[in-house]
């Protein structure tokens, strides 16, 4: 299918521009973004034949990072957070404090932070769900049945026995 290739010689905002100008565009029907590029304009025109800037990127990983991250592969997340409550922080949060409060310590050796912050937290009425121990949630738990027993129909993610369909492909034998 043939295709009018003039987008790639103006931005968007020069052929809004150009449409205002013409009159197929009011004023008033103009784009919510117009104004502000108006007022903020790019230092580079945004063109397709621009090459793109090759600059490294740099990981932003921080301490806190991978101290959540150590704390989530042992206990559970705490589920949907509500960020406009004003309850207070999460318990990785809190935890992510204890553990570099307790850092600054240097009477506590490197690899025993962790517990040193789950005892300190523990002790101040927090409660930590050990991921081993968690149960999965009641939709999803399987009905116990005896071993060697068939699937029952009402079960949940029961397999489903394969029945081939008869098609147009397929001739009855």
């Amino acid at each position: 299918m043939a295709e009018s290739r003039l987008k790639t010689l103006g931005t968007v905002y020069t052929r809004i521009k150009g449409l205002m100008r013409g009159g197929a565009l009011k004023w008033e029907d103009r784009p919510l973004w117009y104004d502000v590029y108006e007022a903020f304009p790019p230092k580079l025109e945004p063109v397709m034949d621009r090459p793109p800037v090759m600059k490294e990127i740099p990981d932003i990983m921080y301490p806190e990072d991978i101290i959540r991250a150590q704390f989530y592969k042992r206990y559970t997340s705490p589920g949907l957070i509500n960020l406009a409550s004003p309850v207070g922080q999460t318990i990785a949060q809190k935890f992510t404090d204890t553990f570099l409060n307790l850092s600054k310590d240097a009477s506590i050796r490197k690899e025993d932070l962790f517990q040193a912050s789950v005892s300190a937290l523990a002790s101040q009425g927090t409660v930590f769900q050990d991921k081993a121990v968690r149960s999965p949630p009641l939709a999803f738990r399987r009905r116990e049945m005896p071993p060697g027993s068939p699937p029952s129909e009402d079960a949940p993610f029961a397999p489903k026995p394969h029945v081939p369909s008869e098609g147009p492909d397929r001739q009855r034998s």
